[in-house]
């Protein structure tokens, strides 16, 4: 795979080789709402 961007990051004299490839990822996250007294899932849907 071919690098979109090449360049350096330089702390004082130490330069650091950097190469910026494109990436897509799909990602979900699914979260449960608890309640604060017994820890039960909360229920939103009424």
């Amino acid at each position: 795979m071919k690098p979109i961007w090449t360049g350096a990051i330089g702390f004082g004299r130490v330069n650091i080789q950097v190469k910026l490839y494109s990436a897509v990822e799909a990602s979900e996250l699914d979260l449960d709402m608890l309640d604060k007294t017994d820890h039960a899932h909360v229920n939103l849907n009424g």
